[in-house]
């Protein structure tokens, strides 16, 4: 084994335990963390008022110091209280605070969905090598290959061959045939792969929202700082806010999804799809939290794809507002008024105590100006 090759492997694990979605599975209040935002965020909830998010951590917290967890070294809790943990969670990059509706709400990030789906992964049932899943696989990559390929007589061939097989087997049904049924077991088995790739969604839908909020914050922070006048990046910064959902790849890749998910009808017929799959005898043999996730598929789906259109309206809105009211001189004076409030308060607040009273601005300071000219003939 190379020396090399293992400090390139090593380094590489340092920079993924660095990703907020690992350090939060390997902080020592892990469990905790994972118990407390699974419970909170659901798919009818996926956010929650701030005030109520710290009554319930609050609550929690309660309980389980009151059960006896954090007496001994083996089962420890976090200190501080609910409103301290948010903060850290949120600084963590685990949640994300924002403003829905005038009301602050605390919604779960890309990282934090991934940790909880993980968390959820390994604490629940073992995915097995089965032939749904290994049929997943090989349609994926036979797909993979018809759309790689660009020759039209070996295009044509294959749904030649296609149309034979489903000709043949409609023949077969017409002369009587039966149609061959599944056995439960394997019935089971495309139901788990189907949750399998469901539970993977939230977290994929939350990174393209995050990156169309990244992708708005470094467009606003440019315009801030081009010093060109407003006619001359009117036109460049409209047009990046339009354009705004081919800017990331993320957004890119999102934008291919909504061609098959974006058309209600379509989300109608996975409502009916799922139904059908419910009312079939074998879903009595899946566990009751199992048969719940298959029946919210569809409105996970939905509400995912809700949430990246809100995110990219509200980047147009947010970019369109900031090009039509673009001021160099202002924005380099605010910029300048901010960074002097925060130079006040990096000053203020270590000396300072908690709840300490500030003293109000009362009257605004008068320039000494010293002695002005009376007329002209005045030289003083």
């Amino acid at each position: 084994m190379g020396t090399r090759g293992v400090e390139g492997a090593y380094q590489g694990a340092l920079r993924a335990f660095q990703n907020p979605m690992l350090d939060l599975l390997h902080r020592t209040y892990a469990p905790f963390v994972v118990t407390v935002l699974a419970m909170m965020f659901t798919p009818e909830r996926p956010a929650v008022a701030v005030a109520d998010a710290h009554a319930e951590i609050a609550d929690a917290l309660d309980q389980l110091r009151a059960a006896g967890y954090g007496d001994d070294g083996d089962q420890p809790m976090p200190a501080g209280n609910a409103r301290d943990l948010c903060r850290q969670w949120v600084h963590a990059g685990w949640l994300v605070r924002q403003v829905s509706d005038g009301v602050e709400v605390y919604r779960l990030s890309a990282h934090g969905v991934g940790a909880l789906e993980v968390a959820g992964r390994v604490g629940g049932a073992r995915t097995r090598v089965s032939e749904s899943r290994v049929r997943t696989l090989l349609e994926a990559v036979e797909r993979l290959a018809q759309d790689a390929d660009p020759d039209v007589m070996a295009r044509m061939a294959r749904l030649q061959t296609e149309i034979d097989q489903r000709r043949r087997e409609l023949d077969r049904l017409e002369r009587g045939g039966a149609v061959e049924t599944v056995d439960d077991d394997q019935l089971l088995e495309a139901a788990e792969n189907v949750l399998h790739l469901a539970r993977e969604l939230p977290a994929d839908f939350a990174r393209v929202a995050e990156s169309i909020k990244a992708m708005q914050r470094d467009v606003v922070a440019d315009l801030r700082q081009d010093v060109r006048p407003t006619g001359e990046v009117l036109r460049e910064y409209l047009e990046r806010g339009r354009q705004i959902m081919d800017a990331t790849p993320e957004g890119r890749a999102f934008a291919g999804a909504l061609r098959l998910i974006g058309d209600p009808a379509q989300i109608d017929d996975l409502w009916n799809l799922l139904r059908t799959v419910l009312r079939h005898g074998f879903t009595a043999l899946m566990p009751e939290t199992q048969r719940r996730e298959l029946a919210e598929v569809a409105r996970r789906i939905e509400q995912g794809v809700k949430e990246v259109l809100a995110a990219q309206r509200q980047a147009s809105h947010v970019i369109t507002t900031q090009v039509r009211n673009h001021d160099p001189m202002r924005d380099r004076q605010v910029d300048e008024l901010l960074r002097d409030v925060m130079s006040g308060f990096h000053t203020w607040v270590p000396g300072s105590r908690h709840g300490a009273a500030v003293a109000p601005l009362r009257r605004l300071p008068v320039a000494d100006v010293g002695h002005l000219r009376q007329n002209m003939s005045d030289t003083r």
